[in-house]
């Protein structure tokens, strides 16, 4: 029998009047495994806490039961006067929390599926709570470890430096300043691994909302070290003879700013140069002309 029932109940069962009533009969859909336990507990000195336990249960007799989720407590209290057990019940409906917390469990899912098929490292990180939320596999192999932490008060114990190699503080790296508001585009970040190797990472972070409306903060970065490599070498190999080019060009120039006329030989140093031609032709023109021939 219920003896005391508080006014929140009655009027949330729209049943009218509970007290003095068999808890069955105010909650004939109360599922079997439940009613068990309540009696386990009654006949028994050891309280029961449950939590998010799922139970039909009919709020009015106009509509029809559904599965709802409470967190229970069940203890047993000093006899009644007439030396009956009496059982104290306590039931917080955390359907609607529960309900939201599978929808977001089923979004995570569904997200780590498709973040799992990315190429590039990406983090989710929550803005309600300030901690990553998931991360993909190659994330870990862009920077050689799982997460280390969560929290984005604790991101410094991760390895971003710096070009002049000072370590990030918590606040520097770029998830902490995006659950700020602060979009990061192609942001170049020097990263130490646990195996010791330097890397230059380029990432983007800014605040998104999955399929649930929840806000999150999204980070996805790159590994260019050897892409970086790369591109260095190309522009040594395009300077350097850009710079010989320069070079000669700075040894013509001098020449280039004198007049014509100054580098054009004299009259007499060109004929002196023609006189110097002419005697390899010599035997030629020195060779007897055949008799009857018409002069040269």
């Amino acid at each position: 029998m219920v003896a005391f029932a508080s006014a929140e109940l009655v009027e949330f069962r729209g049943r009218g009047e509970i007290q003095d009533r068999s808890y069955r009969q105010v909650a004939p859909e109360t599922a079997p495994a439940l009613f068990a336990l309540m009696t386990r507990v009654m006949d028994g000195d050891q309280p029961y806490v449950g939590r998010q336990m799922r139970t039909p249960f009919q709020a009015r007799p106009d509509v029809p039961p559904e599965e709802r989720y409470f967190d229970i407590l069940l203890r047993r209290i000093e006899p009644a006067s007439d030396g009956q057990a009496r059982l104290f019940v306590q039931a917080l409906d955390v359907t609607e929390a529960v309900l939201t917390s599978q929808e977001n469990q089923k979004a995570e899912a569904q997200l780590h599926t498709v973040m799992e098929e990315m190429p590039v490292g990406e983090v989710l990180l929550s803005l309600e709570t300030r901690q990553v939320v998931l991360y993909n596999r190659a994330a870990s192999l862009i920077v050689g470890h799982d997460v280390l932490t969560r929290s984005a008060e604790q991101f410094g114990v991760y390895g971003a430096m710096h070009a002049d190699g000072a370590p990030f503080a918590s606040e520097d790296y770029p998830g902490a300043r995006a659950l700020s508001g602060e979009t990061i585009e192609k942001e170049e970040q020097f990263y130490r691994r646990p195996d010791g190797r330097i890397v230059r990472l380029s990432g983007d972070c800014k605040r998104v909302a999955d399929g649930t409306g929840r806000p999150l903060a999204v980070c996805t970065f790159t590994d260019f070290t050897d892409l970086r490599q790369a591109l260095d070498a190309k522009s040594l190999l395009v300077n350097e003879p850009n710079h010989r080019v320069k070079n000669t060009l700075a040894t013509v120039q001098p020449w280039r700013a004198r007049p014509f006329a100054e580098m054009r030989p004299s009259l007499g140093q060109e004929r002196r140069s023609r006189a110097a031609f002419w005697p390899c032709r010599a035997p030629i023109m020195s060779s007897p002309r055949p008799t009857g021939a018409p002069p040269a």
